[in-house]
């Protein structure tokens, strides 16, 4: 792609709001600006910061809710971890719990050179704190000085170890605005500890401080990038701001900008369909948790979220309801999942998101989308009043999500409009799940760093369920996060009940058009239909690759039917194709199926397939099926899913 070309669709697709914000964020870093204004070892502080003085706990109530112990598994099992000295990255594979970067610990955040660790992930999770959480709940609800002595531990061991403004530990604002959010939440529970010193707390005050100064100077670049990073950023600000209130000076003006940048990316970054900005379910809740812990600041200063801001948060409350599974408490593995959880309170697992849907729709939509349960934790932690009744919100209220399907057999189609950048180049990825189980699934995201083929390797067409053309992606590939020549979806009516229809145009540069159906067949299972229509007299052969993402289940498969056997059903999917104009039976080219990475049946062969990653850094087997067909015209390909009750 040629440098005009790749200037002009960077303008069309970015926008020139977020690039000239990113243009200045460089010309601060490169002018030695920036460099200036976070100097090693932080900014001397000013005449006027009381450091002595008792700072604000404003999360005091929120931890004098929370009862005796934890209610769902997560955080017992967490608890019980960090007890021991170990703690769960990602809520995945537990490790000890150390906060010493493993090198460069002394070079300046702008210096670090990221490539030189396996994933730099794995050295911002333990530093983001979120772990403390649990042990605040520890304390308060058991009392055990122990909690307060281990979190005070980890904060010295930390501030030992990370010089101000040093190491990979500073690099991201994102990460140092997680942290210091983290210990202003945690220390508003163990401010009564006697652990908790007046020493310790200057150390804190101070600390809190310099965070704040590392985010100041590189708001542009988070401003840039149109997504969570201004969020998490900016909310930071507002509970850093209102944590020193009576300590700093400029506490209070913290605040005032926090809230205004917040309220700003929320109007942008939310569409009036519900529809966020990053295309993720995990990044979406992580937005939700962070505007709720946003709304829980204003009341507690008796007042009210903008309405506009309001109607925006209670849109993005119903996408997430459209996609609830009630069973599993689960969403498909839409976009990137960082492993990102910043509020653990009544999760099961960590892709658990009844707590958060359960809150943000008493925060947002005025009453409850779910019975009482386990998962009313955080919304009691946060002050919002569960009534005892029964729900009458509408799960598949948003039109941002087209779903078919009733009860617990229901599936979605994805089709979409991009107005901001894509995650994922997964148009017409479908869905499917029965009786809580994830039967046609996203594969998730793994890692955004490892060494190829793992470097965000989850995010191509290839692996989702929908259909690859020429062995090509749906749009073109700039960097490791962004897609230009976006594939646009547009949604078709229809009189036929139970169904959804939609088409891509990602493969223009090909003459041909991407048109699906889904069909939800009642009581049986469902009824997926391709179209890849060719346009004029183009009589190129084309190659066709349809992908179904399977549970890794026992299997059997004969010619083009492929049988699972699980618990408590059996699942059969028939795939037929033909050729049209005029129509005629076509065979496939291939059959395959891999699970992790190896090739059981069919000749395709890649590493990438036969996975899925529920959280970010762990992936485990599942079964891809892939069919190869080989045309010069237009096909049609019909994947029939029947299911039935489990063969004895």
């Amino acid at each position: 792609m040629n440098q005009l070309r790749k200037l002009f669709l960077l303008i069309k697709e970015l926008g020139v709001a977020d690039l000239v914000s990113y243009s200045l964020y460089q010309a601060q870093l490169r002018s030695g600006y920036t460099r200036k204004l976070t100097p090693l070892g932080g900014l001397p502080a000013p005449e006027q910061f009381l450091v002595s003085a008792a700072p604000e706990f404003c999360w005091r109530s929120c931890w004098e809710r929370l009862s005796g112990k934890f209610s769902a598994r997560l955080m017992i099992e967490e608890a019980r971890l960090l007890k021991d000295g170990y703690y769960r990255p990602f809520y995945a594979t537990s490790q000890i719990l150390h906060l010493e970067p493993p090198s460069q610990s002394s070079v300046h955040w702008i210096d670090v050179n990221e490539e030189r660790f396996d994933d730099i992930k794995m050295v911002w999770e333990p530093a983001r704190f979120f772990w403390s959480l649990t042990l605040a709940g520890v304390y308060r609800g058991k009392a055990q000085e122990s909690a307060a002595e281990l979190f005070w531990q980890k904060f010295d061991e930390f501030n030992h170890n990370n010089t101000v403004n040093a190491g990979p530990n500073w690099v991201s604002a994102q990460e140092v605005g997680m942290r210091a959010m983290m210990w202003i939440i945690a220390i508003s529970a163990f401010h009564s500890s006697s652990f908790s010193t007046s020493q310790r707390l200057e150390r804190l005050t101070t600390a809190i401080v310099h965070h704040v100064e590392r985010i100041l100077p590189t708001l542009n670049y988070a401003r840039s990038q149109h997504n969570n990073h201004i969020l998490s950023e900016s909310l930071c600000l507002m509970l850093a701001g209102d944590f020193l209130a009576n300590l700093h000076p400029r506490a209070r003006e913290w605040s005032r900008q926090g809230e205004s940048y917040f309220n700003h990316a929320l109007l942008r970054q939310v569409e009036e369909d519900g529809t966020y900005a990053q295309h993720s379910a995990n990044y979406h809740r992580l937005m939700l948790q962070l505007s709720l812990l946003y709304h829980a600041r204003m009341r507690q200063q008796n007042r009210e979220l903008p309405p506009a801001v309001m109607r925006k948060l209670a849109a993005a409350s119903r996408w997430m309801l459209a996609q609830l599974d009630p069973l599993s408490g689960r969403l498909p593995n839409l976009g990137h999942n960082d492993g990102t959880l910043l509020l653990p309170f009544g999760c099961d697992e960590f892709r658990d998101y009844r707590p958060t849907a359960q809150a943000a729709a008493i925060a947002f939509l005025g009453e409850p989308c779910l019975p009482a349960g386990l998962w009313d934790e955080l919304a009691n932690w946060l002050g919002l009043t569960v009534k005892p009744t029964q729900p009458s919100l509408d799960f598949h209220s948003s039109p941002a999500v087209r779903r078919v399907g009733k009860g617990t057999g229901w599936g979605t189609l994805r089709g979409v409009r991009f107005r901001s950048r894509p995650a994922h180049a997964d148009q017409l990825h479908v869905d499917l799940w029965w009786d809580g189980h994830n039967i046609a699934r996203d594969a998730g995201t793994y890692s955004y760093n490892l060494p190829p083929p793992w470097q965000n390797a989850l995010d191509t067409t290839s692996v989702h369920n929908t259909i690859t053309v020429n062995h090509q992606d749906q749009m073109q590939r700039m960097s490791r996060f962004l897609w230009l020549e976006q594939a646009q979806a547009r949604w078709l009516e229809h009189n036929l009940e139970g169904s959804i229809t939609a088409n891509h145009n990602g493969y223009r540069r090909f003459g041909i058009t991407h048109q699906r159906t889904l069909q939800s067949i009642h009581g049986s299972g469902f009824l997926v239909t391709d179209r890849l229509l060719k346009k004029g007299e183009n009589v190129q052969l084309v190659e066709y690759c349809l992908h179904w993402l399977l549970p890794d289940w026992n299997w059997q498969l004969k010619d083009q039917t492929l049988v699972l056997h699980g618990q408590p059903f059996t699942l059969r999917l028939i795939i037929n194709a033909r050729q049209m104009a005029p129509i005629e039976a076509l065979e496939p080219k291939d059959v395959s199926l891999v699970r992790a990475g190896h090739t059981l049946v069919g000749t395709r062969a890649d590493i990438r397939l036969g996975w899925e990653s529920d959280t970010y850094s762990e992936k485990h087997p599942a079964l891809s099926f892939s069919l190869v067909y080989n045309s010069t015209r237009s096909i049609e390909l019909i994947t029939r899913w029947e299911i039935s009750d489990a063969e004895r």
